[in-house]
């Protein structure tokens, strides 16, 4: 099946994309326009050539990735072939919807959360390189991300101890270990979507609806 890709120049960091030299996979790359090219792309474009896609946005800020891969992904579902899937590369559950919008839509459609050769081989179905630990994880995260955009600012937690049990609360249910709260907290912190202070919390407005 081809695959179109949708990321931002700035994750393509370490990424190798000859890994993917034979497989039918596009790249959609947004950038803000003139900009040094990584070196991940000058050495990838003599192997994949046009395959490798650089989207130019106007006054484009990477915070407003999201947003703009969501309108060129609405634009290549009416223009692109039915049977090409999409992945699109974000830590944002909150894409989510415009995926399962392009699903019931009948494309196929999923997002990763990090533009890795391992995320993006399993997302392809080329092999399986995460296990069912890590994608449970995955799930779990996205699941309290999601959940702390729902309730809003007045009822997000702001100390550090009462959003770990909040999220102790959201993952309820049978066999889930007592760390798996901790693993998370630390998934939202790593992620910036978090910050602690003196026991404080604090959330990134960019991506919370405040």
């Amino acid at each position: 099946m081809k695959t179109n890709v949708y990321l931002d120049i700035e994750q393509v960091s370490g990424f190798n994309f000859e890994e993917f030299e034979p497989y039918e996979v596009d790249f959609y790359i947004l950038t803000g326009g003139e900009v040094f090219l990584p070196d991940e792309i000058e050495e990838a474009l003599p192997v994949l050539g046009d395959r490798i896609k650089l989207i130019t946005v106007y006054a484009y800020k990477n915070n407003e990735f999201t947003i703009h891969a969501c309108e060129l992904m609405g634009e290549h579902n009416v223009t692109h072939d039915p049977e090409i899937e999409f992945v699109v590369v974000s830590k944002f559950p909150y894409i989510n919807g415009v995926v399962k919008s392009l699903k019931h839509r009948g494309r196929s459609c999923k997002r990763i959360d990090s533009f890795t050769v391992a995320n993006l081989f399993h997302a392809l179905k080329l092999y399986g390189v995460m296990d069912d630990a890590k994608l449970d994880l995955q799930r779990y995260y996205d699941l309290v991300f999601e959940n702390l955009v729902k309730i809003g600012d007045e009822k997000r937690p702001k100390k550090l101890n009462k959003l770990k049990n909040h999220i102790g609360t959201v993952l309820n249910g049978p066999n889930r270990p007592e760390e798996l709260s901790t693993q998370i907290l630390e998934m939202l912190i790593e992620n910036g979507m978090a910050y602690v202070d003196n026991n404080v919390v604090s959330y990134n407005k960019e991506y919370f609806y405040i």
